[in-house]
């Protein structure tokens, strides 16, 4: 048997690593947007933000963000999510999603997850951190990608967390 473990010592430790604050929306992806740019590009710039003490991390996830990609051949959509707090700019994981190579135009919706790391701005007083999803296609002429959902039941949820430094 393991011996009892006690977390009476993990209270008022000294430094940081702390996580001071979260904010949690759910209004993510009700605003719809198309593209065939092979650049990423701006889908929603979400409505909920963070301000932070300068130099903490902020650590986001957005959790079912909703998007398809359409097309005929094997070519790729692709979104992110950027945090930027103005000076300094941070992107999560990207997902593919890859069209079958098929003779029809095949429309497959995904749900995707992501998660990414800003480490804000140094110096005093605090920042503003904005979120914004970002698509793009492989390839303007053969694939065609949408984000979104005026669907208020389809909105995807979204925390940002301030995180302390050392």
């Amino acid at each position: 048997t393991l011996p009892s473990i006690s977390g009476a010592n993990l209270t008022n430790l000294p430094g940081g690593g702390k996580v001071l604050q979260v904010v949690q929306a759910t209004n993510g992806g009700n605003s719809t947007a198309n593209t065939t740019n092979t650049s990423f590009t701006t889908a929603e710039v979400l409505g909920t933000t963070i301000s932070v003490a300068k130099g903490n991390k902020v650590l986001f996830f957005a959790n079912g963000i909703q998007w398809s990609n359409t097309g005929t051949n094997n070519y790729n959509g692709e979104l992110r999510v950027s945090l930027s707090d103005g000076s300094n700019t941070a992107t999560t994981n990207a997902t593919i999603l890859q069209n079958q190579n098929a003779g029809f135009n095949i429309i497959r919706m995904y749900g995707t997850n992501h998660a990414g790391l800003l480490t804000t701005a140094s110096g005093s007083g605090t920042v503003t951190v904005t979120a914004t999803v970002q698509f793009k296609a492989e390839n303007s002429s053969a694939n065609h990608v949408y984000y979104g959902d005026t669907n208020t039941f389809t909105s995807f949820a979204y925390p940002f967390m301030e995180i302390s430094v050392w």
